[in-house]
């Protein structure tokens, strides 16, 4: 059984208007491009 190859986009939805929304947002962009992720 060979495995699929995992995707290398993700989507994020966040609530922008909230400042926490705001810097997990920026942390969760970091942490994806840092594994390869677009």
């Amino acid at each position: 059984m060979t495995a699929s190859p995992l995707p290398r986009s993700a989507a994020l939805i966040v609530n922008a208007r909230s400042r926490k929304g705001q810097d997990l947002f920026r942390e969760a962009c970091t942490k994806l491009r840092a594994a390869g992720i677009d």
